[in-house]
């Protein structure tokens, strides 16, 4: 549970309002607050930050987290009046003041958290024996191999969150978020082929491995929603989002010290020793550009409409190098690397109607959608092709209540 570190706090009588409606409307952060005046206009603000970390000795894992919350409210031409505040608690939206003028107060609320987790796992050992009882292998008897291995990551996930109500018609939010880790690792090793007297060895190597990796998912969003003065049913919508999931790998797998040098060439060839190096990038990455319009008709008729585009993005590039046993000569081999490219546009509208007479419902839609696939294979096997197609999509629904407790409701739909 996160306990509080600290928080900024003011003087609370510096304000015009009295003090307990100030209590009250930031009940949800104590009684820490600013409250500043800046010519004819007063702000109001809130910050609460809590600290919280954690080392767990038997898991190697140290946690750390932070989570700040911010909320402004900002008037016009105060009075030193007592006011009745309606207030949403839920989400601290929606602060309606009333004085003598009907003044209005404009909420702009903040939230953010921050998760990092760090694991350092202690170093691990492991050793392995192999005897060969081939007749004609007396000088490839005995196989050792010892080898050690160390990682230490991260995991790490945080959101922001932030609103603002430029006025009652208006309103403004925006959402970041991400998670994901990322970690590193090596590990060695010696293995020895001794004879059968075990005084003379047939051939020896060392081993040294390491790489690290990262994989991630963030996401973003922004939107815009304007509703009538004349009617608060009828509203526009503006959205974007934004989605992206990289993830990279490089590793090194290497032999070295490759023993007796003399025949050193004839190991290598027998045992396939080769050092490689992977290197390895991913990505999918989705943006959408949306926007929605509702409007009612009379009493009884409500119009829908709106479009959506949807880029979708997929890249994969995976390198491949080679060298001889003990040497740091990387080939790139292309047999053995891809890289390709996969984007997709998708365009779609809608149109839908609703009519509503007393206990009968009646919802007729249609929507259209178009998608444009284009992939493209740079290296490795595939054949590079395209496409481009559409569908016309129908919907309906009924829905007649019977009674207090009684519905009775039909439709039709097609998925794609």
């Amino acid at each position: 549970m996160f306990k509080p570190y600290f928080a900024v706090s003011a003087d609370k009588g510096a304000g015009l309002y009295p003090e307990a409606v100030f209590q009250y409307l930031f009940s949800a952060f104590g009684d820490k607050y600013f409250l500043i005046r800046i010519s004819d206009r007063i702000f109001a603000c809130a910050i609460l930050v809590q600290i919280y970390y954690e080392i767990r000795l038997d898991e190697y894992l140290q946690v750390f987290a932070v989570n700040i919350r911010i909320c402004v409210v900002a008037g016009d031409k105060m009075h030193h009046t007592l006011c009745d505040i309606l207030i949403s608690a839920d989400r601290l939206k929606n602060f309606l003041c009333y004085t003598r003028t009907e003044l209005l107060l404009y909420l702009a609320v903040i939230s953010a958290n921050y998760n990092y987790n760090y694991n350092n796992s202690p170093r691990s050992y492991s050793d392995s024996y192999r005897e060969n009882y081939e007749p004609d292998k007396e000088n490839e008897k005995y196989l050792e191999s010892e080898s050690s291995s160390k990682s230490k990551g991260n995991f790490q996930y945080g959101n922001l969150e932030a609103s603002y109500e430029i006025d009652t018609l208006r309103l403004l939010t925006v959402a970041f978020g991400m998670y994901g880790s990322s970690d590193k690792s090596n590990s060695g090793g010696n293995t020895i082929m001794h004879g059968a007297d075990r005084q003379d060895f047939a051939y020896r190597y060392r081993t040294d491995n390491h790489g690290k990796g990262s994989w991630y998912s963030i996401n973003g969003n922004i939107d815009y929603q304007r509703t009538s003065r004349k009617n608060k049913e009828r509203m526009i919508t503006l959205s974007y989002k934004i989605n992206s999931q990289p993830q990279t790998n490089d590793s090194y797998n290497t032999y070295l010290d490759i023993e007796p040098d003399e025949n050193k060439l004839d190991i290598i060839k027998e045992l396939s020793l080769k050092n490689f190096h992977s290197d390895g990038k991913t990505n999918t990455m989705e943006q959408t550009f949306q926007v929605d319009y509702t409007t009612p008709i009379g009493k009884l008729h409500t119009i829908e409409t709106g479009a959506k585009y949807i880029f979708r993005r997929n890249s994969s590039d995976n390198r491949f190098y080679e060298a001889e046993g003990a040497s740091e000569n990387y080939v790139y081999n292309e047999n053995r690397s891809s890289e390709y490219r996969h984007l997709n546009h998708i365009l779609s509208a809608y149109a839908g109607y609703t009519l509503k007479y007393k206990g009968f419902t009646f919802k007729p839609g249609l929507r259209y959608e178009q998608t444009i696939q284009e992939v493209k294979y740079l290296v490795g096997p595939g054949e590079n092709f395209d496409s481009n197609f559409s569908d016309l999509v129908p919907s309906v629904s009924l829905g007649i209540k019977l009674g207090k407790t009684q519905n009775l409701r039909g439709g039709y739909n097609m998925r794609i």
